[in-house]
Order: structure tokens, then C-alpha cells, then sequence
């Protein structure tokens, strides 16, 4: 098995996990199982460690899924014509990968880091 895809099967099983563990129905555990693979199979297949994950590459992988998706169906969603279902839609999916970046960094979105003296302090004392 390559590291890559024990890397893979390694950030699922804890999201398979986390879903059990916290009582997810079967359907959403599964929804979200399959969108954890689609986007760790992205970011291998770009050679982008999991604990090195950006928003942009979120932004990116979502732009590529909806492409996929018109390729493969050869019409948009029905939900990009209607603005609420178009948020719904990237919230489905988001809601997966921003699960299993916590999973991996202990939170999602990681803090910005800081910027003035001030905060680098306050940063510092609250790490500790």
C-alpha cells in the first residue's frame, strides 16, 4: 500500500469514526465518508499533505468537483440556478472536509496568525 493511500484510508477511518462516535445517521456518515475520499484523493493526486491544507485549496477542490460533476451528468445541478441551494450545496460538502480538517488539526479554520507584538503574547500565553 502506497503512503499516500494508507494516508487516505488512515484520515477516513477517524472520520468514519468521529461520525459513529457523535451518532451521525448512516446517510450522512456515508455523504460524508465519500466527500473525506474525494478530497483526500485530490490533494494526493496534487501531492498536498492533508496537514498543510489552505482554504484556497478547499476553494479549489470545490470549483473541480462542481466541474466533474457538469462533465459527468452534462448539465449543472439543479441547485446552481437557485442561490439558497447553490450555499446549500457548498455547505453539503464543505461540512465534510472542514470535519476532517479538524480531525487532523485539532480545529478548522486554523487562526490567523498574528501580527503585532501584542498579539504574538497573547498567542504565546494562550498556548500555553
Amino acid at each position: 500500500m502506497s503512503f499516500e493511500k494508507s494516508t487516505i484510508e488512515f484520515w477516513l477511518s477517524q472520520l468514519e469514526e468521529h461520525y459513529s462516535r457523535e451518532r451521525y445517521s448512516p446517510q450522512a456518515a456515508q455523504r460524508g465518508n465519500v466527500i473525506g475520499r474525494a478530497f483526500l484523493t485530490y490533494l494526493s493526486k496534487r501531492h498536498i499533505a492533508v496537514e498543510v491544507v489552505t482554504p484556497t485549496d478547499i476553494t479549489l477542490y470545490l470549483r473541480q468537483a462542481l466541474r466533474l460533476y457538469r462533465r459527468r451528468h452534462r448539465h449543472d445541478p439543479k441547485w446552481t440556478h437557485d442561490p439558497k441551494s447553490s450555499h446549500w450545496w457548498r455547505y453539503s460538502h464543505t461540512t465534510s472536509i472542514y470535519k476532517l480538517l479538524c480531525l487532523v488539526h485539532g480545529r478548522w479554520p486554523p487562526p490567523p496568525p498574528p501580527h503585532t507584538p501584542v498579539e504574538i503574547f497573547h498567542r504565546e500565553v494562550c498556548e500555553q
